[in-house]
């Protein structure tokens, strides 16, 4: 039976977490964006690992990703990090009992876990849905990009920096190294607070 979640901040938002120890699979739902995270069986000593297909645009090319980002896409649900993290363990436990390549493999994964656990990043899922809720235009008292880059000091030639505000929440592109147009999609704890006092809430309300 698949562990369902959803997190008491995402109430009303269609955000939801679906873990599936059978299929060694993590699926999140959140608005207008399906992420599925794969443990896949490898092949390959080189492919050992968790794999994301995003499905906001249709059908996705898988991707090789770290267990951390697997583990920032539980959003800060205990259950559900603990059964990735669990899941991890076998594989790599697996890996190692096959010998030869395999064991370089399973260390790799398991110095993956280790890292994970110390929750270095945090996903701007949670932040990004109040986002797009307290800035709705429709609102009586709409929240602003401008008061909110103004409340942490975000500020430009005189100006509130609502770009960079933007940015760093991940609802606007940047450019990455390559050029390429790309969304931040997780930041440090503390950033996360500092964008918590952008929006005006309590980080305890958004999962932090």
């Amino acid at each position: 039976m698949a562990l369902e979640i959803t997190p008491t901040w995402a109430r009303g938002h269609s955000v939801t977490l679906a873990l599936c120890a059978q299929r060694r699979e993590l699926t999140l739902t959140a608005p207008g964006e399906v992420c599925q995270y794969v443990l896949v069986p490898a092949r390959r000593p080189d492919r050992l690992g968790w794999t994301e297909r995003r499905l906001h645009d249709g059908p996705a090319a898988r991707r090789a990703v770290t267990v951390s980002e697997v583990v920032r896409a539980c959003l800060q649900e205990w259950d559900a990090e603990e059964a990735v993290l669990e899941l991890t363990a076998k594989a790599a436990q697996r890996a190692a009992q096959r010998g030869g390549n395999w064991k370089p493999a399973a260390k790799r994964l398991r110095a993956q876990a280790r890292l994970a656990r110390q929750r270095r990043r945090v996903s701007l899922l949670p932040l990004q849905v109040l986002w797009h809720q307290r800035s709705d235009p429709r609102r009586g008292e709409a929240l602003s990009p401008s008061l909110a880059a103004e409340r942490i000091g975000y500020v430009a030639d005189g100006r509130p920096d609502t770009t960079r505000l933007l940015r760093r929440l991940g609802v606007a592109d940047q450019d990455d190294k390559t050029g390429a147009q790309t969304r931040q999609r997780a930041v440090s704890y503390d950033t996360a607070l500092v964008l918590c006092e952008a929006l005006g809430v309590d980080a305890v309300e958004v999962g932090l």
